[in-house]
């Protein structure tokens, strides 16, 4: 994959990934009451605290990801919070909804570990400050890669007059 197309790649995958937080960040905006029952209805307790702190983080980590701007500190936030919410409400794996929730949000949390992984690449605020993946990819020595050809240093002949002596 050549380094535009790797760029685009993890552009398209940020604003891609940030579709759900936005969508679901909207229906909390648009209709808090019923989040809030819902959180109730699981006997969470502080739940106007909880309920501003998820809107919070959810908007902190969609607008990293959208911007490309603490594109690593947003993914991390967003997997923080999946993580806590996953186990909190789809935690009923008997339920084939629970469950579809369940492996959905696996599926998010794996995105999400790359673009923590990645960064922003070029198209992002933050896009030539962070290392991408391919630079990384680059940095790293594959098995069969062909070594690189240096030739020996050359010894002193002091060295080599002693080496000479000793195979005598």
């Amino acid at each position: 994959m050549g380094k535009n197309a790797l760029d685009w790649s993890l552009f398209f995958g940020r604003i891609l990934i940030s579709f759900i937080f936005v969508m679901a960040l909207l229906g909390k905006l648009l209709d808090p009451q019923s989040t809030m029952t819902y959180m109730l209805s699981l006997d969470m307790v502080a739940v106007p605290f909880f309920f501003v702190v998820a809107v919070l983080v959810e908007a902190l980590g969609v607008i990293s990801l959208i911007l490309g701007y603490k594109v690593r500190t947003g993914a991390w936030l967003l997997i923080l919070f999946l993580i806590i919410t996953t186990l909190i409400f789809h935690r009923e794996l008997t339920n084939p909804s629970q469950q579809i929730h369940f492996f959905k949000n696996l599926a998010i949390l794996g995105g999400l570990l790359i673009i923590a992984e990645t960064g922003p690449g070029t198209y992002g605020l933050d896009g030539n400050k962070r290392k991408t993946l391919k630079t990384r990819v680059i940095s790293i020595q594959h098995p069969l890669a062909k070594k690189s050809r240096k030739t020996p240093k050359k010894t002193s002949n002091k060295s080599s007059k002693r080496s000479k002596k000793r195979k005598k």
